[in-house]
């Protein structure tokens, strides 16, 4: 349920991002968290806006 939410949001963003809305995604995730990574690497895919990972 979680990951529906935010990839609507994700679609959300990237309406604005479409409307000339300047959008910066920041994704903090431990090193160690590979799901985690894998996650933020499938939702990078599909997002329009500036997308990035940081790991800790």
């Amino acid at each position: 349920m979680f990951f529906k939410h935010l990839y609507n949001t994700i679609k959300l963003l990237n309406a604005y991002q479409r409307d000339n809305k300047r959008i910066l995604i920041h994704w903090d995730c431990e090193a160690s968290n590979t799901e985690m990574l894998d996650t933020a690497l499938d939702f990078r895919e599909f997002c329009e806006c500036e997308f990035n990972i940081n790991l800790k």
